[in-house]
């Protein structure tokens, strides 16, 4: 049991929690009636066989072929478009990300034993390094399972890991693997709670001169606190993952949301402040992103419309802003808002989160905008990112603002982003297929 004192603290008492309640009183629900019959320009059906070759004609047969390894186990994700080694190190990061896809491949979408030993071997190589006490696990390692560091203080591997974990207990039934999740979500969170804590974070935006992030808390860990606690209460009764999951919601809609931008911001000091510095300005999209579709599955668990609703409205202003007018595509990072300077480079990552968070959209409403929207993103998406007409059965993560595909830069396969959009909206989309396009809507208190 966690020390229920400390837990409080980490970002205020939740008697300041406006939003987190279950239902919201009386609203009216869902008009009858409504219906998706295409998106992204095709049937519905249609757009769940694309998904399904994208996952299972190209992105497993080449993760299969160039990035899993079958001797030692684990992701060797240094690799270009044509599946030339650039490293054969490994990240843990990429580690608990992989054991997340494989294991929820395996329980949502192709129960095959392959994807399961796939996750499995990856769990046993990282598992020989967990931390004694209150330490990260080691973030690099080199092929044959060497640790080549000693946590570097970050919990952002741990909770991916975390993340792993849990899904990988659904698809085995072994408790010991919920057990062991909770027990790293925990412990994170302890450490990130540290006056000590130091996310390296500042640099990446500010440069080596940046001032220092001693106890600075990231958007980019806090969303990670919330998505594998909400996976892990729909499925266990437990008092402290239900305060974590409160808790987060706490902290990303009333710390990191800023009201007069309408943003949910990248850095806060350690007491939940804004900076008095430049890190106070910097919005990164990809995050923000993956935090608005968190809060909406917390809040469809608990049947929160006002919840879901806050965080639709939020998910509008930020691909409103973010989109590029000139060239298209949503770019990543605005370093400063009041300045509107931005850098103008794309990421792969950022228009599937998008996406994702998009289909919770249609999938519980149908809103003609978040369709609309949907429908732009993915042309630019597969326009740009995807490779088939540069000769490749895969995609490049990053590019400037043009979308130039450049093959040096190409240096590593990413093995989680786009492949959870592509597992999550295929659920979606089994959802809608099944009821004849009708959206989930809401029951007349809100409920799911």
């Amino acid at each position: 049991m966690m020390d229920r004192r400390q837990f409080i603290g980490t970002a205020g008492a939740t008697a300041g929690l406006t939003v987190a309640g279950t239902g919201c009183g009386g609203s009216p629900g869902q008009p009858a009636g409504v219906t998706v019959d295409s998106l992204a320009g095709l049937s519905l059906t249609d757009l769940r066989a694309r998904y399904e070759d994208d996952l299972f004609g190209r992105f497993l047969p080449f993760m299969d072929r160039h990035v899993v390894d079958k001797e030692y186990g684990g992701f060797m994700c240094a690799v270009r478009p044509d599946g030339s080694i650039v490293s054969t190190g490994k990240r843990a990061v990429y580690e608990g990300r992989g054991i997340w896809m494989y294991s929820y491949l395996y329980n949502n979408i192709a129960r095959e034993q392959n994807y399961l030993d796939i996750a499995e071997r990856s769990l046993m190589f990282i598992l020989k390094h967990k931390p004694r006490g209150a330490k990260p696990w080691p973030t690099a390692f080199s092929r044959e399972g060497k640790a080549l560091d000693d946590g570097g203080g970050t919990v952002n591997a741990d909770l991916y890991l975390a993340d792993g974990l849990q899904q990988f207990a659904v698809a085995t039934g072994d408790t010991q693997w919920s057990d062991l999740a909770r027990e790293v979500l925990m412990k994170s969170l302890y450490i990130y709670d540290g006056d000590d804590y130091t996310p390296p974070a500042g640099a990446g935006y500010l440069g080596k001169n940046a001032p220092p992030t001693k106890g600075m808390r990231i958007l980019d860990d806090w969303m990670l606190f919330l998505w594998p606690a909400v996976q892990m209460r729909g499925r266990v009764a437990d008092t402290d993952l239900l305060m974590l999951v409160t808790q987060s919601i706490d902290t990303l809609v009333n710390r990191y949301y800023n009201k007069e931008t309408g943003f949910i911001h990248e850095l806060l000091e350690h007491d939940y402040r804004r900076p008095k510095n430049d890190y106070s300005q910097i919005v990164n999209f990809g995050n923000s992103f993956q935090a608005v579709w968190h809060l909406m599955a917390a809040a469809e668990q608990v049947g929160n419309r006002d919840l879901f609703e806050k965080a639709t409205a939020m998910l509008r202003h930020h691909i409103e802003t973010a989109w590029d007018d000139v060239y298209g595509g949503m770019m990543n990072v605005c370093m400063h808002v009041d300045e509107n300077r931005w850098r103008l480079a794309k990421a792969h990552y950022v228009q599937c989160e998008a996406l994702s968070a998009l289909m919770r959209v249609i999938a519980r409403t149908g809103e003609d905008w978040a369709r609309e929207w949907y429908g732009r993103i993915d042309a630019y998406e597969r326009e740009t990112f995807i490779l088939d007409g540069r000769g490749y059965k895969t995609w490049m993560n990053s590019s400037d603002r043009f979308g130039t595909f450049a093959f040096d830069s190409c240096r590593r396969i990413g093995n989680f982003h786009n492949p959870r959009r592509l597992l999550l909206d295929m659920v979606a989309l089994d959802g809608l297929i099944a009821r004849a396009g009708q959206v989930e809507g809401w029951g007349e208190a809100g409920e799911v």
